[in-house]
């Protein structure tokens, strides 16, 4: 019966690893006037818990975002984005 009970345990903690996706999105960005505003944006983005990569492109007004999404959620990173004084536009 303990062994059922540790296997149990085991198959409930790592569960939710089995449900967690790498999602690579871009989203748009208004407000930018310079490289310092991107690069401001992507440290920023950078620092969400369970991102994984950024990539903000200041001729497009985009970010590419590779995230972990079991562990963040898209409104994480659009606060992230806001909390520097960007305005999100919609994601792609």
């Amino acid at each position: 019966m303990k062994i059922f009970h540790a296997a149990l345990a085991g198959a409930v903690l790592f569960s939710g690893a089995a449900f967690a996706t790498e999602v690579t999105q871009t989203l748009e960005v208004s407000g930018w006037h310079c490289k310092g505003c991107s690069g401001k944006t992507e440290a920023a983005v950078k620092k969400v818990n369970g991102v994984k990569d950024v990539k903000a492109d200041l001729d497009k007004k985009t970010v590419t975002v590779t995230f972990d999404d079991a562990a963040t959620k898209k409104s994480d990173i659009e606060e992230a984005v806001k909390a520097q004084h960007y305005k999100v536009v919609g994601w792609k």
